[in-house]
């Protein structure tokens, strides 16, 4: 909810209680597709980061997931 919060803010330049609702009404309306976009990269990226990346590559590869999570972010809801 926190991305479409800040996304509403940054489109409508104010932040009220109606911007809020909005925000609220799009997550809720886009929540499932987000949220197996979210279980696409964190369950793997997980699975990989405990069970087969070195220690001190554990961080960098945190970096880069979250990055790539956030470009997945951005293309399928217009950031």
């Amino acid at each position: 909810p926190i991305f479409y919060i800040f996304k509403e803010f940054m489109v409508q330049g104010s932040l009220s209680w109606a911007v809020i609702k909005a925000a609220l009404l799009a997550y809720q309306a886009n929540a499932l597709i987000d949220w197996r976009n979210s279980w696409m990269v964190w369950f793997p990226g997980h699975a990989v980061t405990y069970g087969v990346m070195p220690a001190h590559k554990r961080i960098p590869w945190m970096a880069f997931l979250s990055f790539f999570y956030m470009c997945i972010l951005s293309v399928t809801r217009g950031g």
